[in-house]
């Protein structure tokens, strides 16, 4: 799993689902969700129980064992997915969570253990280790710049570079204009995640 295939998952999302993306250039999580379960029945396989052609997924607001390192988790069972969600997060935060979690899902990979150390130490990997073009990644890694680029889709670059360099929005206009955290719009500007991005965008489109 590299910044290639990233890419290119998060580009088939958004080339089959053309709606996801409201008006407002905000990803809609409920619609991602619906997405995500019919494609956990080919990504998982006879590993889960469909109904109606779905993997039913839930949502729910826990208190973490340590809520400074876990703040979001998805624990796979046969019968249905289940996000645990930090109830500290923002809603910028809960969306971005949810997307990561959702990656998961999408590519056919959750948490099965619930050991809370073990979950911990999960959590702890998912940080923004620094991406490259070519490196595989590890799961956490790949799935939370997945989720990066499904809420801050390729179609909307142009948009989001220009409140950057030519309006010179601040960095929490542009996060509250596509309901991202802060912490998202500074990786993608100040950590060149962005332009990283752009090559492997523009490798895969070519």
């Amino acid at each position: 799993m590299d910044m290639h295939s990233l890419v290119s998952v998060a580009r088939e999302i958004h080339l089959k689902n053309s709606d996801l993306v409201a008006a407002n250039d905000q990803v809609q999580v409920g619609k991602l969700i619906d997405i995500t379960s019919k494609k956990a029945v080919e990504s998982f396989g006879e590993d889960i129980c469909a109904v109606n052609g779905s993997y039913p997924i839930r949502i729910f607001r826990v208190n973490a064992p340590d809520c400074t390192y876990l703040h979001s988790l998805v624990l796979g069972r046969k019968k249905e997915a289940v996000i645990l969600l930090s109830p500290s997060l923002n809603p910028c935060w809960t969306r971005f969570c949810s997307a990561k979690e959702l990656a998961h899902l999408f590519i056919g990979c959750s948490t099965t253990t619930n050991d809370s150390a073990m979950l911990l130490t999960l959590a702890r990997n998912s940080r923004f280790n620094a991406a490259t073009l070519e490196a595989e990644m590890d799961t956490e890694t790949f799935c939370l710049y997945l989720a990066i680029e499904i809420l801050l889709p390729w179609t909307l670059r142009g948009k989001l570079s220009d409140m950057h360099h030519e309006k010179g929005f601040t960095t929490l206009q542009i996060a509250k204009h596509f309901m991202v955290p802060c912490a998202i719009i500074e990786q993608y500007f100040e950590c060149e995640y962005g332009a990283l991005s752009f090559k492997a965008n523009k490798d895969v489109k070519e």
